[in-house]
């Protein structure tokens, strides 16, 4: 054993600041690992939330003017073949008013802005116009306007030449078309929407 006067360090003597070291060298190397595997889309990307349709004023007039003066037997149907694909569609099973055995369906289709609801027979699956709520803001109609005071609406109603008021409530009555019911919906003191529900038989 050879020896000199300056003391030789041992090999298991702890360098100050070097445990601090190793754990900073260690994560750097995990890190180096898991960023690539982000960049390469290893993580999902976040969902995206699908944004209601909405319709246009003009596809209201079009979806309006065919529920409640239809041109044609098929116009309605054309209308709604035009639409955008609903946010939503639910579908209620009803008895038949004549054949309580029979079971026939409501089907309502949700827009941002308007519902709309078609009463489908069971068996030929033919569909009748049932109900049609708009809620737009600013959308006029028979002299109400969505986003008006309820009593001006009211007696905006009782002004028109082709609205009438019975017990059953105010309903449109026009030439060559049946009866339509007009039901307001009001709430924090203004109309938010109306609702146009056709009488079937």
């Amino acid at each position: 054993m050879v020896t000199t006067g300056q003391e030789q360090p041992n090999p298991r003597t702890k360098v100050p600041g070097m445990g601090r070291k190793r754990h900073l060298l260690w994560l750097a190397a995990l890190l180096a690992i898991v960023v690539p595997l982000g960049a390469c889309g290893e993580y999902p990307a976040p969902a995206t939330i699908p944004i209601p349709a909405t319709l246009t004023t003009s596809q209201l007039d079009e979806l309006v003017a065919a529920f409640v003066a239809p041109q044609g037997e098929g116009e309605f149907q054309q209308v709604m073949a035009s639409l955008p694909a609903p946010a939503a569609t639910t579908t209620t099973e009803v008895a038949n008013r004549h054949d309580p055995r029979r079971l026939d369906s409501l089907v309502t289709l949700s827009f941002a802005n308007a519902e709309l609801t078609v009463y489908r027979l069971a068996g030929s699956g033919r569909e009748l116009p049932a109900a049609v709520r708009i809620s737009q803001p600013g959308y006029r109609f028979e002299g109400i306007e969505v986003g008006m005071p309820p009593g001006m609406a009211v007696e905006r109603l009782g002004e028109s030449s082709t609205v009438e008021l019975d017990e059953l409530g105010f309903h449109l009555s026009r030439p060559h078309a049946a009866p339509v019911g007009i039901e307001l919906i009001a709430d924090a003191g203004e109309i938010v929407a109306f609702s146009l529900t056709a009488y079937l038989d």
